[in-house]
């Protein structure tokens, strides 16, 4: 085996391309049940009624974080739908050589990673607890890297297969003229 083909495998085990499928489609199972989840949990709170306590101060606060709860959940929801969508435009981008699609998935997931380290860092600085906040964020992170590592080899490959036919200028690909 050359080091050429060495390149060409994902940590020494599956093809580089395999390994970037079987990253979009656990994702794509792990976003799923995200989004029932939070189906089923927005229903469930959607069906509670607000209790009617003797303080109006103490109901106003009840609603406010019930309303406070469907804005998260909804906001979620949302953000796993387009982070499916990029996860199955990646698998579709496996068959067919569009490294633009690739492109755009390394975009969104960079911007989850920036999101993991904001969000885990201010978490650790509020808490009772912070080791276990930046203890969970440094597992998140080192899990989006791992992905974000394999797909970029996955981009570059597909790249250098596509310089042959194109000229590349700096990740910009320019398709050949027809004659």
């Amino acid at each position: 085996m050359t080091a050429e083909d060495t390149n060409k495998y994902c940590f020494g085990f599956i093809d580089i391309r395999c390994g970037t499928k079987i990253i979009a489609i656990l994702n794509m199972v792990v976003l799923f049940l995200a989004i029932v989840l939070n189906i089923i949990y927005l229903a469930m709170v959607l069906g509670i009624k607000a209790r009617l306590l003797p303080s109006n101060n103490e109901t106003e606060e009840t609603s406010t974080n019930r309303i406070n709860t469907i804005h998260g959940l909804c906001a979620s929801s949302f953000m796993e739908i387009i982070l499916l969508y990029f996860n199955l435009r990646l698998k579709k981008s496996i068959h067919e050589q569009n490294v633009q699609n690739i492109k755009h998935w390394l975009v969104m997931y960079l911007m989850v990673l920036i999101h993991i380290f904001i969000y885990y860092i201010s978490a650790a600085f509020v808490s009772d607890q912070p080791l276990f906040f930046l203890g969970i964020g440094l597992i998140s992170s080192l899990i989006v890297l791992l992905m974000m590592y394999v797909v970029k080899r996955f981009y570059h490959d597909e790249l250098e297969n596509l310089a042959p036919s194109n000229t590349t200028d700096d990740n910009n690909v320019t398709p050949s003229q027809p004659t």
